[in-house]
């Protein structure tokens, strides 16, 4: 999974004789071991404008609402600029490695490592969105045993701790030179977890047990940067075998390590829902789905942007706060259009797009109906729910837009008031 931050700016002319102050408004999709940041979280910030490097590791403190420096403003023109960003913050510079703890035993929070990069920045008063990522990879381990018998530890043998950090791409790599170590896992509820560096080697799983024996087993995996991985292990007959089994949850599967055959998976054809996939936006993840050719949303967006209200431009269907878990929340055409409401890498539908979802055989079945929000001044707003809409980016006239209508049994292309509230699904870009 990703995290999502949103920078804003005050007010910047192309030779803006004011301070421009940036400061960063986040949501977060995903941490080791939280899903929102705390006051005193701290980021560094990279900015580079050309070849010239404007700042450098510059601090930026979460107060409860936003990431702030006193002192960090905008250069004064409109050159692009590429930012780099990572959490957590250190003092000792903007890292070109990462080493992780080997005894996570009392937790890992201080291996895991997000980053984010966005090129063709320009001072601006609207949001500049970077999307963190986690650079790590997250191991689960269950192991089943006797009831008569206690783990008294999990550590997992052969890994590199130590990462090369390569901005430019936003990927991590084990250091070549250094030695491979042993790394302890943290207790969870269900199971033991750690972070490692991303790598591809045979690892050795050592369960070690109460009464001081030691079970081990080798596994060959490659563990990719940002998934989550998780190994079912079991203690039978004095050997440590293990099982495939289970569903991996939290950040972007990787897939599930070891055990004997496999029954290969139906590959899903262009048409057809895949569950496996996600994206995380503003501190939720969404299922997608391919259709029509296209990646999309499978559930409709409830991401607030950053400085929006709900009843002001965004709404709760059936005004209800409750319902946006499900039905997520209804957008007007202004606040989809002139925010970045969607992922990076992602888009508000055009009306071709729409388009290609007409007559997909079952299509209907994937959208949640959401209704409409239909404010009126001075009035409390309606909610009529016997038709429902996805919103697209394409313009009709000043009035309105293009949208896809849709019920159990017919889809197709209309336009739709801007003023309203319409469900929003993104696509992703190609």
């Amino acid at each position: 999974m990703g995290v999502v931050f949103g920078i804003f700016v005050a007010a910047c002319t192309k030779e803006a004789s004011l301070t421009a102050h940036l400061t960063i408004a986040p949501t977060i999709a995903a941490r080791a071991t939280a899903l929102n940041f705390e006051p005193g979280d701290g980021i560094g910030l990279r900015i580079d404008r050309g070849t010239e490097r404007y700042k450098e590791n510059a601090p930026l403190i979460y107060d409860g609402s936003t990431f702030s420096a006193a002192e960090l403003v905008w250069y004064a023109n409109q050159d692009e600029a590429t930012l780099a960003a990572y959490y957590p913050y250190d003092p000792s510079g903007f890292p070109t490695e990462w080493s992780i703890a080997t005894d996570q035993t009392l937790g890992y929070e201080e291996s895991d490592l997000l980053g984010a990069l966005r090129m063709g920045v320009r001072p601006t008063e609207q949001a500049v969105q970077m999307t963190f990522r986690h650079l790590m990879t997250r191991l689960q381990v269950e192991v089943q045993h006797e009831e008569t018998m206690r783990v008294a530890s999990v550590s997992l043998g052969g890994v590199i701790p130590t990462a090369t950090l390569d901005w430019a791409q936003l990927t991590a790599t084990p250091k070549s030179g250094v030695a491979a170590s042993e790394v302890t896992l943290k207790a969870a509820t269900a199971c033991y977890e750690a972070i490692l560096v991303p790598q591809s080697t045979t690892f050795e799983l050592v369960v070690t047990t109460d009464d001081n024996k030691r079970y081990t087993k080798q596994i060959e995996a490659e563990l990719l940067g940002g998934k989550s991985y998780k190994v079912h292990a079991k203690i039978e007959n004095e050997r440590l075998v293990l099982l495939l089994s289970g569903e991996i949850d939290d950040w972007e599967d990787g897939g599930e390590i070891g055990g004997g055959e496999e029954t290969p998976e139906e590959q899903p054809t262009p048409d057809t829902p895949s569950d496996a996939a996600t994206v995380s936006w503003g501190g939720e993840s969404y299922a997608t789905r391919t259709l029509g050719g296209k990646v999309w949303m499978a559930e409709n967006l409830r991401y607030l942007p950053a400085g929006a209200t709900i009843g002001t431009g965004v709404w709760y269907p059936s005004g209800q706060a409750e319902k946006s878990a499900t039905l997520g929340l209804l957008y007007s055409y202004t606040t989809a259009t002139s925010q970045q409401i969607c992922p990076n890498g992602w888009h508000l539908p055009t009306k071709e797009e729409l388009t290609l979802l007409i007559g997909i055989d079952g299509v209907t079945d994937l959208f949640t109906p959401a209704g409409i929000c239909k404010p009126k001044e001075g009035e409390e707003p309606s909610y009529p729910t016997t038709t429902n809409y996805l919103m697209s980016a394409t313009s009709f006239d000043d009035m309105k837009c293009y949208a896809l209508k849709f019920s159990q049994t017919a889809e197709e292309i209309t336009t739709v008031i801007k003023t309203n509230g319409y469900s929003v699904r993104c696509v992703k870009d190609e």
